[in-house]
């Protein structure tokens, strides 16, 4: 009734039981009633894995509306980033990615993206001086009016300053326990910067994502590098853990 549903009590209060991992799992009468989507016949099953990462990249845009014609950038396109790609091409929002991969470069770019940059070098993101000349080439040279960091670190917190506009925000949907950015406030509140964090997803998320999965554009089984049977699934864990798959899938 606050408007961030994944912050009531009651909402992280429900959990499956015993976990995501487990041969059955057991679900509130609430999860039943709000969180069950049918998958329609056509949706393949690599592709319905996606719906609950898509409603939590649904929620985030909800959180930050963005008008047709306006502009985004999308630092870190793995397996999560890539799902904003098609949901700002449906939005119509002028979109520039960077990833460390080529490839991933290229498939969003495929599905809508208008540029793309890959990191310069080893262990930075392409210029604190590239990739916000990027953007700027692309929103008139004002910096994009918003930056999708999937990826936090002072890199790329940094990189995401010097590329959204004035007045513009700063979008952190990716983030792990103990994370620390140093930043110039004064600077921040000069410029009128907006923070803006999202967490989770909502029960008509999901819906909606079905909806979005059930359509041919919505192709996001591409994005899946490696099937396991639950037999070999710790080879799933190491390859992820290694850096060497890009989205992992466990099958019967």
């Amino acid at each position: 009734r606050f408007g961030s549903a994944p912050m009531d009590p009651l909402f992280k209060q429900t959990n499956i039981e015993p976990g995501g991992f487990s041969e059955y799992i057991k679900l509130s009468v609430l999860h039943v009633r709000h969180n069950v989507v049918p998958v329609p016949d056509h949706v393949p099953d690599l592709r319905a894995l996606f719906m609950e990462p898509l409603a939590c990249a649904l929620r985030a845009m909800d959180r930050v509306p963005l008008a047709p014609g306006q502009s985004a950038l999308v630092v870190g396109i793995g397996a999560i980033g890539m799902l904003f790609v098609p949901v700002l091409r449906d939005k119509s929002v002028t979109t520039i990615v960077s990833d460390v991969r080529p490839e991933r470069i290229a498939l969003a770019q495929a599905w809508g993206a208008c540029a793309g940059m890959v990191p310069s070098a080893v262990g930075g993101i392409a210029g604190q001086d590239e990739l916000p000349a990027l953007c700027k080439q692309h929103s008139q040279g004002r910096g994009v009016d918003v930056v999708i960091l999937t990826a936090l670190n002072q890199n790329t917190f940094d990189m995401a300053l010097a590329a959204v506009r004035d007045g513009g925000t700063i979008l952190i949907f990716g983030g792990k326990p103990g994370t620390e950015l140093k930043m110039d406030m004064w600077k921040v509140f000069l410029r009128e910067i907006n923070l803006i964090t999202s967490y989770s997803a909502t029960p008509d998320g999901l819906h909606r994502a079905m909806a979005l999965l059930s359509r041919a554009d919505y192709p996001l089984e591409k994005l899946v590098s490696h099937t396991f049977t639950i037999a070999d699934a710790n080879k799933g864990f190491e390859l992820v853990y290694k850096g060497q798959a890009s989205k992992v899938a466990i099958v019967p």
